[in-house]
């Protein structure tokens, strides 16, 4: 696992009362590891590049935001 991922999911896990039950414990630590990632995707994705060619032959470099978002958290294909 990514050491993103082991982060998130420990913020995730961190933020549970202690009080809760079991089943009641999953269901936060999964809303909160899925806002969590959503979070981090939508911040990839607002430093999000294109490649935009202009009619005078002027180029811009992007990334693929599918590609920034597997090399952010570490997914191989």
């Amino acid at each position: 696992m990514n050491k993103r991922i082991k982060l998130l999911s420990l913020l995730a896990s961190d933020s549970i009362p202690d009080d809760v039950s079991a089943e009641h414990a999953m269901y936060l630590f999964q809303e909160k590891f899925a806002e969590l990632i959503l979070l981090e995707v939508t911040d990839i994705l607002m430093s999000y590049r294109g490649k935009v060619v202009f009619e005078d032959g002027a180029e811009y470099n992007y990334v693929h935001p599918i590609i920034a978002i597997k090399e952010h958290f570490g997914v191989e294909e």
